[in-house]
């Protein structure tokens, strides 16, 4: 048993109220931690999450003072779980500032790579006692392994800045829950690694970079306003209770959106704590249904202005089902690409000049498709490299009506059916809008990138055999995205036991497909 004044940064990071893993305090906005404890797999991002801190017991009956929301969630834009979690790191932006005192502490992050020579350590982390039902700070001794040693092992050659190690005694334990805790060498209380959730560390030091607050999207001024039963897939995705883009229902349980919409500059920054409200055109009403955001799932080939905004598009999962109602059901998706003279789009737009530059009521503002040609030649300037397959534009048909920073992810509907969903704009006269193509991905890429839909508590790699890919993908298209019910699991066992990975100072790496996440139950043994 430990004691949160002898280890006052350590903090639990809940998800839906169950711990899921450890951070460190290093200011008082921001929690260090690793990616794969935040992220199941690449670009599934758990939405929701708080820390728990100032206490030496996780006793969720009395955790209402103790509780922070993470704002937003930031992982290394180089990431790569697939090349055994290259730059396994994270840092939780808090909404509210941390209150300093005896039992909540800035971590201290001292240099001591030239004492690595002692090759023994402490790790710090949440374990269950015998006679309680909740979990304990504690600490486990721990003996570093050599990383020859431990590339054997594990049958991985470690990148050089890689090393692993082993609890001291057969009765402790570090397991996939305590993803996160601080490993310090013996005789010095500083941090010098972080466990990750398999087998590895680094040895280079975390660089401390600065976020963006992130761009802002689309909205429609010059259109009219209309009621939701007219779109009754078109939903408000809410950030601090404030409309941040819009989004369409495609099942009871999940919004598609464009991943612009709910990342910032950076596409590893995800905007944490979003819900969902449906059923109202009044974007500020608070009788419509209001769901929190479980999960986010963006596109795995989305790059950001990297890649020029390529595969913009992202799916969210919800706490909660939604009821379908005459003003809340599921778009339709098209399977083939449809063309249309009535082709319209809507959204919560306004007018730029205003301090609340957003519409209250919905808008809708009827479009033209602009050809490939027409669009390229509005965006050469800016996509040099010319359109992808997945994009194409849009203008008003009314002159003087514009698309204005505020609603990515607007649906652009023809024949009732959501063919686009509003990506980037530039701000000219004609006022072209670049969307994402809808129709492509159910074919070409949902099956693929978005059927690896992940669980938490519970096995969560799912792979698909071909066949499973196209069913997904057809029950994708007619937005029922429920194949992950019925699709055969394949379960990737980790490496051995008692090779526990760890990360200094900054990234650390574990095999993708090696790779699970337990449930709570067998997180009683952590340390």
């Amino acid at each position: 048993m430990a004691f949160i004044t002898s280890h006052p940064s350590t903090v639990s990071i809940l998800y839906r109220g169950h711990h899921l893993c450890t951070g460190n305090i290093i200011n008082e906005y921001d929690i260090l931690t690793t990616a794969s404890c935040v992220t199941s797999q690449i670009g599934v991002v758990y939405g929701n999450l708080q820390i728990y801190s100032g206490t030496s017991r996780l006793n969720f009956e009395e955790m209402d003072d103790l509780l922070k929301d993470v704002h937003l969630v930031m992982y290394h834009k180089d990431y790569t779980p697939r090349r055994f979690f290259t730059n396994d790191i994270a840092i939780l932006r808090l909404k509210n500032q941390l209150i300093l005192s005896a039992s909540r502490q800035v971590l201290s992050m001292r240099d001591l790579n030239n004492i690595h020579n002692e090759r023994r350590g402490t790790v710090i982390g949440w374990g269950k006692l015998p006679d309680y039902n909740f979990k304990h700070l504690k600490t486990i001794a721990i003996k570093f392994i050599k990383q020859r040693f431990c590339s054997n092992k594990i049958k991985h050659n470690l990148h050089n800045s890689q090393e692993c190690f082993h609890p001291l005694t057969e009765t402790s334990t570090v397991t996939q829950g305590d993803g996160g805790s601080r490993v310090t060498i013996f005789g010095y209380n500083k941090l010098f690694g972080i466990v990750s959730l398999t087998s590895t560390v680094v040895t280079y030091q975390i660089s401390i970079f600065t976020i963006s607050n992130g761009k802002k999207s689309s909205k429609i001024t010059g259109g009219n306003s209309v009621s939701i039963t007219n779109f009754p897939h078109q939903v408000s995705i809410r950030f601090m209770k404030y409309h941040v883009c819009a989004g369409s229902i495609v099942s009871d349980k999940h919004i598609l959106t464009t991943a612009s919409c709910i990342s910032a500059e950076n596409p590893r920054i995800i905007y944490a704590n979003l819900e969902i409200l449906s059923g109202t055109e009044d974007r500020i009403d608070e009788n419509g249904a209001i769901h929190q955001v479980k999960l986010i799932i963006f596109h795995e080939d989305y790059k950001g202005i990297e890649h020029y905004w390529q595969n913009d598009l992202a799916i969210l999962i919800l706490t909660t089902q939604i009821v379908f109602t005459s003003k809340q059901r599921p778009g339709c998706l098209p399977i083939n690409n449809l063309k249309s003279k009535d082709l319209w789009l809507s959204g919560w737009g306004g007018i730029p000049t205003l301090a609340d530059p957003l519409s209250r009521y919905l808008q809708g503002l009827r479009v033209r498709d602009l050809s490939r040609e027409r669009c390229h030649q509005y965006y050469e300037p800016f996509i040099p490299i010319g359109l992808h397959e997945g994009q194409s534009c849009a203008a008003p048909e009314t002159f003087g009506a514009l698309i204005t920073p505020g609603d990515g992810g607007s649906p652009l509907t023809a024949f009732e059916r959501v063919i686009g969903m509003v990506s980037i704009n530039i701000p000219t006269l004609e006022n072209p809008v670049m969307y994402t193509r809808v129709f492509l991905y159910p074919r070409l890429k949902m099956g693929l990138h978005f059927g690896n839909l992940a669980k938490i508590r519970g096995v969560v790699y799912f792979r698909l055999s071909p066949y499973e890919q196209k069913a997904f993908a057809g029950v994708i298209s007619h937005g029922v995205p429920n194949i992950i019910r019925r699709m055969r699991e394949q379960v990737f066992r980790v490496v051995p036991p008692f090779i526990i990975s760890y990360m200094v100072y900054s990234w650390a790496n574990a095999e993708h497909e090696k790779f699970i996440r337990k449930n709570p139950k067998d997180y009683e043994n952590d340390v």
